[in-house]
């Protein structure tokens, strides 16, 4: 059993029991009541999404402990965010929160006081805004409870005024939404396949249906290559590879099968289709050039996105400073042809500083491969606005009166970007100030901009105002994944102590990206990234 708490916020933590949920009547108390409730008491949602509800208390001189617990159905809803005296209606005062078990769904302890006062409560005000993320729809049941029990509230003089269960929660409700079938989708690569070339599909962008009674997800997928109602692949994996024999123009139907469960609505349609378009090429006969890189890419790592094949392949990133080989193999009848001269032109992206192009030639040798080298470039001045961006290779060669050309785009940046650093603490309020004694905890998200997954050592050290380290963390974050879109940001959150001896005043944080520890012959991914802190005296 849980021990009572005093007005001075000493708290005991003990064992809490899961919350068993029911569906109550939505209710508020009457005006002169003395009680906790949950403000509004019901929403209504037709939709996934976030919102906020308080917890309120009304009607009680001498207030100077307010203390419950939650508990939220976590098959429904999570709880993200626990915000204090979000009104400003209670002066001063501080916030506790005992343990918060996400997997079972239980905040025990939330605990909001204040030191040596106290608050005459007449009219109901807020205590805390809960923000709550709803999944949603609810099949069954209907309704989802946050509760909110084991309530210890104490006046000046000690008295414990509320406690046990209010009889006043919150309730969340969504409708039961219609049959819907499953969505069929799917992307292909190479964009623009030739003949005999394997191509890679994707389907795993389809989308499960819903029977009317529980979500149903995707068993099976039929692929009709030629779109002639013949069945050619039953696969249950999303993905699976095709090669088209010919050239020509294919209407590729993929149809996939979402099993309703054992009580479905009758109107449930378990299938749902799609057909996109597909031109494949028929391969480069008589005069022929392709433009490709290296496939290395420093430091030490090997891509397979070269560019190889005629206006077919993509060409992975470089970063500032990286060795660029562009090759042109030169062929007639898919034979190569040697000592031929091979002209070359790259552009940099355009900026209004300078403006970077590069114009060569070379011959081609016995395999009938010519190339040139070029590192890209690192101005002392506005560097990023010069060199950042897209950059445009070609090569282009007469044979025989008649020219041919390839050309290809490639990105540069820094491979492993530091996109933002953000300091939190322990109840997830981003701020900038922190007490000895606690923890700051360090969110700093990067971003891939390469086509292949990289090996990521995140450091993060913190000085104080004296420039005296206090706090380091190291994070060895494997295959970041390439990123395309702001979803594709990867937070690394890391939590640092602040010792008493730190000193007071404003310091920094500081946070590096390598490949490895530089002791282990690590290098750096791109600048470090520095925020400010500052280090108030502790309680």
């Amino acid at each position: 059993m849980r021990k009572k708490i005093l007005p001075m916020l000493t708290i005991l933590i003990l064992i809490s029991g899961i919350f068993a949920f029911m569906k109550p009547t939505a209710a508020v108390p009457p005006a002169g009541e003395t009680a906790i409730f949950a403000d509004p008491d019901y929403v209504y949602r037709t939709t996934p999404g976030t919102y906020t509800f308080d917890v309120k208390i009304q009607n009680k001189e001498g207030v100077t402990t307010i203390a419950f617990d939650l508990s939220y159905d976590t098959a429904y809803v999570n709880i993200t965010d626990i915000q204090a005296n979000p009104e400003g209606e209670l002066p001063g005062g501080s916030l506790l929160i005992g343990n918060w078990d996400p997997a079972t769904g239980v905040i025990e302890m939330i605990t909001y006081g204040i030191l040596g006062a106290w608050w005459d409560i007449t009219d109901a005000v807020s205590v805390v805004r809960v923000t709550v993320e709803a999944f949603g729809p609810i099949p069954d049941p209907h309704i989802t409870v946050i509760d909110i029990y084991n309530m210890d509230c104490y006046d000046k003089d000690l008295n414990n005024f509320l406690t046990g269960d209010s009889p006043y929660d919150h309730i969340l409700e969504f409708p039961t939404p219609p049959p819907s079938p499953p969505t069929a989708e799917f992307t292909w690569t190479p964009m623009f396949p030739t003949e005999g070339e394997t191509v890679s599909f994707d389907a795993s962008a389809s989308t499960q249906g819903f029977d009317g009674s529980q979500f149903c997800p995707i068993t099976q997928y039929w692929w009709d290559w030629e779109n002639d109602g013949v069945i050619d692949d039953n696969d249950t994996d999303p993905y699976i590879d095709h090669v088209f024999a010919t050239a020509g123009t294919y209407e590729v139907n993929l149809t996939v099968y979402a099993p309703p469960g054992p009580s479905p609505d009758p109107s449930y349609v378990p299938y749902g289709s799609i057909v996109h378009t597909i031109t494949v090429t028929a391969p480069p006969v008589g005069r022929g050039i392709d433009l490709f890189t290296q496939d290395t890419r420093h430091p030490g790592y090997t891509t397979p996105y070269t560019g190889e094949n005629l206006f077919g392949g993509q060409v992975d990133s470089f970063a500032p400073q990286d060795l660029v080989i562009l090759f042109a193999k030169v062929t007639y009848n898919n034979e190569p042809v040697a000592n031929k001269e091979v002209a070359f032109e790259v552009h940099g992206p355009p900026n209004p500083y300078q403006n970077i192009s590069i114009y060569r030639q070379a011959f081609t040798n016995a395999e009938g491969i010519a190339n040139i080298t070029f590192r890209i470039p690192w101005p002392d001045q506005h560097a990023e606005d010069i060199v950042f961006g897209n950059w445009t290779a070609m090569a282009k060669v007469d044979i025989a009166e008649e020219w041919v050309m390839d050309a290809h785009w490639f990105y540069v940046h820094w491979i492993i970007d530091i996109i933002n650093v953000e300091l939190y603490d322990n109840m997830n309020n981003i701020r900038v100030d922190f007490e000895e004694l606690s923890n700051v905890f360090i969110n700093t998200t990067v971003f891939n901009w390469a086509m292949t997954p990289r090996n990521v050592t995140i450091t993060i050290v913190i000085y104080d105002e004296l420039g005296v380290p206090f706090g380091t963390a190291v994070v060895n974050y494997e295959n970041i994944g390439p990123g395309e879109t702001e979803l594709d940001r990867v937070p690394v959150l890391v939590s640092i102590f602040i010792p008493e001896w730190a000193y007071v005043g404003w310091g920094t944080v500081y946070v590096n990206a390598f490949t490895k520890l530089p002791w282990d012959c690590g290098v750096c991914y791109c600048p470090e990234y520095s925020t400010p802190i500052q280090i108030k005296p502790g309680p």
